[in-house]
């Protein structure tokens, strides 16, 4: 992806970043000890126990997180060019804890933005970035398993495709809960036909079918670590014997969930 790619270059250079950004003072954050003055927490809406923490608003424009701790355990440095930089933390009783680190870089006009996410297992003390290995999915062969979680749409409408061809229900896709930190859906087949092996900054992935065997319509749903959310709906053309994109939406995620 072109944004990844800047922002590798980027993160090699540190020469892209405006010099207003540099003069930023660091707030190294410890998760689990005191919260510094200047840093803001919120629950999150999203995850049941997870705490956002960012930089209070009337300190955006002077200061940034910094290295993210816990206790003496570095988990990731901080960074002078960093525009700002968003932490949830995410603890459990059992000792397991899931942190992500979003770490936004202006660039001339542009803004990029770098997700990262680590995580501690029970009776360790050892962060580990999360790198998830991307799993092949061929729609037409596909069976539930240890990794994919298959779920039937029956509350959906039924699309209309070609008279003869068999209807097939709402099918959707994804990644089961208890490997979603180790794997996530990688390429998409349909057969003898690739759909999408971009797989390049992936995070996780949702595949959704409908239509009918013949002319499938197929949604695939990507989240990639420049925290943006892809959406694109596939369809296959009988006249030409072809699948085409015929929708692509992308849009920004939310810094705080």
């Amino acid at each position: 992806m072109k944004v990844f790619s800047l922002l590798m270059i980027l993160l090699a250079t540190k020469s892209l970043s405006i010099p207003g950004d540099q003069n930023k003072m660091l707030i190294d954050l410890d998760i689990s000890g005191r919260r510094p003055c200047k840093i803001e927490v919120s629950p999150s809406g999203k995850f049941i126990g997870g705490i956002n923490h960012t930089v209070r608003k009337n300190s955006k424009h002077t200061h940034i997180i910094g290295s993210v701790m816990d206790g003496d355990k570095l988990i990731t440095p901080g960074d002078p060019t960093a525009m700002s930089r968003y932490v949830l933390n995410t603890p459990e009783d059992n000792g397991f804890r899931y942190v992500r680190v979003i770490t936004r870089y202006r660039v001339a006009c542009s803004y990029l933005t770098y997700a990262e996410e680590f995580v501690k297992m029970p009776n360790s003390d050892v962060y580990r970035a999360i790198n998830r290995e991307p799993l092949i999915l061929d729609i037409l062969e596909q069976k539930e398993d240890d990794n994919i979680r298959i779920d039937i749409l029956p509350e959906r409408s039924i699309h209309q495709g070609n008279p003869g061809h068999p209807q097939i229900l709402p099918t959707c896709y994804s990644i089961k809960s208890e490997v979603e930190l180790h794997k996530t859906i990688g390429e998409i087949r349909y057969g003898n036909y690739v759909i999408d092996d971009r797989v390049g900054g992936l995070m996780c992935r949702m595949v959704r079918w409908e239509g009918d065997i013949g002319s499938p319509i197929i949604t695939i749903v990507s989240t990639y670590n420049d925290w943006t959310q892809v959406e694109m709906k596939y369809e296959y053309l009988i006249e030409t014997c072809e699948v085409k994109m015929q929708e692509y939406k992308r849009k920004n995620l939310d810094l705080l969930e």
